[in-house]
């Protein structure tokens, strides 16, 4: 997809995570997880200038579900609204990447040791699923699905966690460190060392140990 694609949101290609609540929710909340989802996919890069006109013809829906959405994105800093100048995504620094690693991490050991506890049989299994899954994105070497694989695995762990709160807190920085991640690829040794950290969480929630 380009950035002149015209794309609207209700036959839009399935988002990349899970969504199961999508038609059932305001048009710019799913907008919202497209846009993020094209962030990441590398349609708008760090530093593009989103203007409401660019992304309501680009997507095929009105300007006021655009504005919505750029909102939330605000809040969420994912993007900087100018008066009268639409948003901008901001460019990140290893800092700033440092840091949202650094947040993820404390918020994730939280999440999967209650997703250890409070895990159903049908969520464990929604977790092993999400976890082959993975596999097979790095076997096949491309960063762009690893990591739409990567954050469909955590996030099938976040839904046994049955802690919201905490998840938004974690994921709201996590969009723009996942296209910076997307584009670059990863560092020698990285997957493999994911593939094993993954499989470890994996086992520690099958047999319960929330420490583990």
């Amino acid at each position: 997809m380009n950035a002149t694609t015209h794309h609207p949101i209700p036959g839009a290609d399935p988002l990349p995570f899970p969504a199961a609540a999508a038609l059932n929710t305001p048009a710019y909340a799913r907008l919202r997880e497209r846009i993020c989802a094209d962030i990441i996919a590398g349609v708008w890069p760090l530093g593009s200038h989103l203007t409401l006109q660019r992304l309501a013809t680009h997507y095929g829906i009105s300007q006021n579900p655009v504005r919505e959405a750029l909102f939330q994105l605000q809040g969420e800093g994912v993007v900087e609204i100018r008066n009268h100048r639409g948003a901008v995504l901001p460019a990140v620094d290893a800092a700033y990447i440092g840091n949202v690693y650094d947040t993820r991490g404390a918020i994730e050991r939280m999440l999967k040791s209650a997703a250890a506890r409070l895990a159903t049989p049908a969520q464990l299994a929604d977790i092993e699923r999400a976890a082959a899954h993975y596999e097979q994105a790095v076997a096949g070497g491309d960063a762009h699905p690893i990591v739409l694989a990567n954050r469909a695995f955590h996030r099938a762990i976040y839904a046994a966690a049955g802690n919201p709160v905490a998840v938004a807190m974690m994921e709201a920085r996590s969009t723009l460190v996942d296209s910076v991640r997307a584009a670059c690829g990863y560092g020698p040794g990285r997957l493999d060392l994911a593939l094993r950290q993954h499989r470890g969480i994996v086992a520690a929630i099958r047999r319960r140990d929330a420490e583990g």
